[in-house]
């Protein structure tokens, strides 16, 4: 029999697959524009990391329906604590889990989250997720608790935060 948190789970995803774009229009966690706007961008290489304050939300979600647009020629590369300072070579789309301080072991924090964050001066694309609700709560967090320059953090030019009953703020830093 399975566990309360397995059948609700199931709830939220029947399928057990991740959940593509157009699922996220079905759902009205975005709409169509708003699902446009971010997936004409990510083609074009655009960073980004989703936020929210609690989990459960849709951060990594929608982290992982984006990552379809990312452009063919960018292979993907996940971003390891101890091991993302040896990401170099030929421009990639790294991936952290989570910008957070806490567990599990494969999110980022201090030296490997300045890290991930200097591989964008580099050319990469960045992606990930942090529990933050607004810009002030990332900025905080990213440049201010873990000394990464304010430039490296400006160079994200998605910032998305998950709610109900849509996306209810997305910044767009390239423009």
């Amino acid at each position: 029999m399975a566990s309360d948190l397995e059948y609700l789970q199931k709830l939220d995803n029947p399928e057990d697959r991740t959940r593509s774009l157009i699922d996220l229009i079905d759902v009205q966690t975005v709409d169509l524009e708003l699902a446009a706007f971010l997936a004409s961008h990510v083609w074009r290489g655009a960073s980004y990391i989703t936020g929210s304050g609690p989990g459960g939300i849709g951060k990594t979600t929608t982290m992982q329906a984006l990552l379809s647009f990312v452009g063919a020629n960018l292979p993907f590369v996940t971003a390891l604590p101890g091991e993302v300072s040896s990401i170099g070579g030929a421009k990639s789309c790294v991936i952290s889990n989570e910008l957070s301080d806490h567990p599990p072991p494969t999110y980022l924090w201090g030296d490997d989250l300045r890290a991930f964050f200097a591989l964008g001066d580099a050319g990469h694309t960045l992606v990930s997720n942090v529990h933050a609700d607004n810009l002030d709560e990332i900025h905080h967090q990213i440049v201010e608790t873990n000394q990464v320059p304010e430039a490296q953090f400006r160079a994200i030019n998605l910032l998305v935060w998950s709610g109900k009953p849509l996306l209810n703020t997305t910044h767009n830093c390239s423009s």
